[in-house]
């Protein structure tokens, strides 16, 4: 209803863009038209000259902070250690209020990789080839969503894959918003959220942590009025919990 803004559309056409987009890049990296093939180095095998605005090398270099929020997050993980249990980031997507991709990079592991989860993650061994160091893309994270509201799904997982904190009170997470979990408070699969609620298919293969993104940015939109109105309850609740005065009764 009037509670999701006018770029409804254009959010739900740029995820339908984004999953093509998605796809032919794969197509791509999996024929070895990108790079990182073994052999006798070929004009084929050489990597291709990024654009800036492709997917998955998308990094801002300035003025970090400019960014209208809400912003949504999302992270890809690939597999370290002996058997790949252990998981490190992969790659970050950051995108505006408006839906737009303002970070959308690969990042270097500091660790050798043992399960790129590619079914999974999309990563390939080519994309981490040359990404941004950790620490570079942490420093960029942390500018970007500094003082701002942060929409994701889980996104506990993903601040402690980018070794971040956030403050609580700016931390808007899909996986516990009680009106999108189970009947038992069990937080809900992002794909299931954004079929039932959004009418979206998302996650039909590979994840896009782009794609992810919005997703969740999208589905925050939908219940944004009620979810502020229940988190503003809550605080002048806590207010006037903290500005009363001690009764007989609280020491009981």
């Amino acid at each position: 209803g009037a509670v999701v803004s006018s770029n409804w559309g254009s959010l739900a056409v740029k995820l339908a863009e984004e999953k093509k987009a998605v796809k032919k890049k794969r197509k791509m990296q999996d024929s070895g038209v990108t790079g990182g093939g073994v052999g006798g180095g070929s004009q084929a095998q050489m990597p291709a000259k990024r654009k800036s605005d492709e997917p998955g090398y998308m990094f801002p270099e300035e003025n970090l902070g400019r960014y209208e929020a809400p912003l949504a997050i999302d992270c890809e993980m690939v597999g370290v250690g002996d058997d790949g249990k252990r998981s490190v980031l992969a790659r970050v997507s950051i995108v505006d209020v408006h839906g737009d991709a303002i970070m959308d990079t690969y990042v270097a592991s500091r660790e050798k990789v043992t399960d790129y989860r590619t079914f999974v993650s999309g990563i390939r061994v080519q994309n981490l080839k040359g990404a941004p160091q950790f620490a570079r893309v942490q420093v960029a994270v942390s500018k970007i969503t500094e003082n701002k509201i942060v929409v994701g799904h889980a996104l506990k997982n993903d601040l402690s894959a980018l070794m971040l904190t956030h403050p609580r009170q700016l931390i808007r997470d899909t996986a516990k918003y009680r009106p999108y979990q189970t009947p038992n408070k069990k937080p809900r699969k992002l794909r299931d959220l954004t079929a039932e609620v959004l009418g979206l298919k998302i996650q039909g293969g590979e994840h896009s942590s782009l794609e992810d993104a919005r997703s969740a940015l999208l589905l925050y939109k939908n219940s944004q009025v009620a979810w502020e109105k229940e988190l503003s309850a809550k605080e002048a609740k806590l207010q006037r919990f903290k500005g009363k005065k001690p009764t007989l009764a609280d020491n009981v």
